[in-house]
């Protein structure tokens, strides 16, 4: 299978934005299906899968997770704003057993959702109603197995700062083009199908330790999470882009 990246590395992406002008710049996102208009009434189903490792800190907690199920509705052919309900699995959290490194099975107790901005701002929560256009309010929750620990996180703006300036540029949510080579040419006459890399880079995130050993760390609550991670979603039998 051929695969293109159409845009300049994720790295160099984020060194490009933080060097850029203070104006925001029109992107949208794209998504198309030979045949079909887009719509609410008539959308394009969104899926994904991870690309490498989830991993989230928070405070002294580090989970990483093998997988991750990406599913969402492409409503219209030009989009401002890309909703994504995700739900990670093969997770573990990284301990030490008599000085030697260890794992604990790790759980989500359900999909999260996330609203992608298109100047790379994001806003995450638990999972709502998936025809609607706002996140969830409620919380994303984890369990940890063997030391009855539950972390939480709240419905949220990622960087927080975007909450007043959402017009400006930001790296929480890096997104690129990847031509896939595809022999279905009814579906891809150019022999090419565009998916679409998302890396997420989310600092700050706000959490709490609410149940059992981990409730009684020094810091039981902070607001300095993170997840990174790489996404590759694609729209079932059509396109999906960023320009």
């Amino acid at each position: 299978m051929t695969r293109v990246r159409m845009t300049v590395g994720l790295a160099a992406m984020v060194c490009a934005l933080a060097v850029s002008a203070p104006a925001a710049l029109a992107h949208s996102f794209t998504a198309s299906i030979v045949g079909k208009e887009l719509s609410e009434a008539t959308p394009g189903k969104i899926k994904g899968v991870a690309s490498g490792e989830q991993i989230l800190k928070f405070g002294p907690v580090k989970i990483t997770c093998e997988k991750a199920a990406v599913k969402g509705l492409a409503t219209a052919a030009s989009m401002e704003t890309l909703k994504l309900t995700t739900k990670y699995s093969k997770c573990v959290t990284a301990i030490k057993v008599g000085g030697e490194p260890a794992t604990l099975t790790t759980k989500m107790v359900d999909p999260v959702e996330y609203s992608l901005h298109t100047n790379g701002w994001v806003e995450t929560g638990a999972e709502g109603e998936e025809t609607s256009a706002e996140v969830g309010g409620g919380e994303v929750e984890w369990k940890i197995s063997g030391i009855k620990c539950h972390v939480s996180w709240p419905a949220q703006v990622v960087p927080v700062k975007a909450i007043r300036k959402p017009e400006a540029e930001y790296t929480a949510a890096i997104f690129q083009n990847e031509l896939v080579e595809s022999t279905h040419l009814k579906a891809f006459p150019s022999g090419f199908q565009n998916k679409l890399l998302i890396a997420a880079d989310f600092k700050n995130m706000e959490y709490e330790f609410t149940e059992g050993e981990c409730a009684e760390f020094k810091k039981p609550e902070a607001k300095s999470g993170d997840y990174t991670g790489e996404i590759e979603a694609e729209v079932a039998g059509g396109n999906l882009g960023f320009e």
